[in-house]
């Protein structure tokens, strides 16, 4: 699906142009031009790329699937991909999708393939607020950028309100626990490693030479770049977090694991001199103590409890000193 605005900075004027009206948009001196295709297919992409005059290898990059964000630069345009954050959730893991975005003199173009919360919260406010796109085109970008990150922060908070939890289910005790530590883990990976190439997008954007993007705009995607700086300093403090559960997991572990010993040694402490007298007693000779006593059995018997609770007793004092 093909939807477009375009802004008339001489008359301050919105409107939101056809396909067939999109060509006389850009070519227009005075006009800013948004265009946004989600849902669409090559077609729509074709023409599209035709209209605003994209460059060819950028609509190649367009097509491409590339594992991070990247900034492509084109001459006369520029070409960026940003993650933008859907969900995250402890059985799905996280869901990241890419916004492609085509900057141009007097025009941009975004692209996704569903819906994005974050474009489509930029295009309520440009329709609201249609004054804003008198600054020009990067303002579309700016805060469509600023819609991205800040989807991050609350992944966040939400990230170490689950790991405190599975702090309790470790001290808990609960079997599970590891796995799902070492699943986290794993997300909070991919979240660092994302919001790092993110970072290193809007470095690379916050140094682009003046021409398509405006000082005043520059100014703007700096505090965004910060704003993607924090969220990478809090991803690199959660991972600390679930690096330091994984080991609280193995101390508890360690800890459970040598309690069990204790409680086999003690047991095997108790049965080691009980054996040694049934062994002894079980030997073939004619002469054994009370062998031929009608309470022999009873008194071998108590002799043997009396070693056993004696050996308790000692095991016990000493686990508990």
């Amino acid at each position: 699906m093909i939807r477009a605005m375009a802004f008339d900075q001489g008359t301050s004027e919105l409107t939101t142009p056809s396909i067939a009206d999109l060509g006389a948009a850009l070519e227009h001196d005075d006009t800013i031009v948004w265009i946004d295709l989600d849902q669409y297919d090559e077609l729509e992409l074709s023409e599209v790329a035709a209209l605003a005059g994209l460059h060819p290898l950028a609509v190649e990059e367009c097509r491409a699937e590339h594992d991070r964000p990247t900034l492509l630069d084109f001459d006369d345009q520029i070409f960026i991909e940003v993650a933008a954050l859907e969900y995250w959730d402890s059985e799905h893991g996280v869901a990241i999708n890419p916004i492609r975005i085509f900057i141009l003199p007097r025009a941009i173009v975004t692209v996704h393939e569903e819906r994005r919360p974050g474009v489509d919260a930029t295009w309520e406010w440009a329709l609201r607020e249609p004054h804003v796109l008198d600054g020009g085109a990067d303002v579309i970008l700016n805060r469509v950028l600023k819609e991205v990150v800040d989807r991050y922060f609350p992944l966040v908070d939400q990230l170490e309100m689950y790991i405190e939890d599975l702090e309790d289910r470790v001290f808990d005790e609960e079997e599970a626990a590891l796995e799902h530590v070492v699943e986290v883990r794993k997300d909070i990976q991919e979240l660092r490693q994302t919001s790092a190439a993110q970072r290193q997008v809007l470095r690379q954007l916050c140094a682009y030479p003046r021409g398509l993007l405006s000082e005043d705009a520059l100014v703007y995607t700096r505090e965004i770049y910060d704003d993607v700086a924090r969220v990478e300093d809090a991803m690199i403090s959660v991972r600390e977090h679930s690096n330091a559960l994984r080991e609280l997991h193995m101390a508890v572990a360690s800890n459970r694991l040598g309690r069990k010993v204790q409680l086999l040694t003690v047991v095997a402490t108790i049965f080691v001199p009980l054996t040694l007298l049934s062994g002894i007693y079980g030997m073939n000779f004619e002469h054994i103590p009370f062998a031929s006593s009608p309470y022999g059995f009873h008194i071998t018997v108590a002799g043997m409890t009396v070693v056993g609770v004696v050996c308790w007793l000692i095991a016990r004092s000493r686990l508990l000193s």
